[in-house]
């Protein structure tokens, strides 16, 4: 049975899809695991993508992984503003709420 491994996965993430560009097995020394996970973030940055290191036996699993994990948060993060809409909803029809402040003015 394979072992789980650090793997690179670079490329796109938008929302739930991701445009992977590549998937690499993270180096098992630290420093040179340090100095490429650097140089790769960098080369991502530059165009336009992210890079993320996730566990998996294989490269395709890596992936796979990659792709769930994208999906999870993005319906996390929707879950999260669908809840705060309705949480700003409630507050707003409640009596007495308001998003201006009134001030009295008085004139001479």
């Amino acid at each position: 049975m394979p072992q789980e491994r650090e793997y690179f996965v670079i490329g796109r993430w938008s929302g739930p899809e991701i445009d992977v560009w590549k998937i690499e097995e993270a180096p098992r020394d630290p420093a040179e695991r340090d100095d490429l996970l650097e140089e790769y973030r960098l080369d991502a940055e530059d165009a336009g993508g992210s890079i993320e290191i996730v566990y998996a036996d294989t490269g395709a699993q890596a992936e796979e992984t990659a792709r769930r994990e994208a999906e999870e948060t993005a319906e996390r993060i929707s879950r999260s503003l669908a809840s705060r809409a309705r949480a700003a909803d409630r507050r707003a029809r409640q009596p007495g709420t308001s998003s201006r402040r009134r001030v009295r003015h008085h004139y001479r």
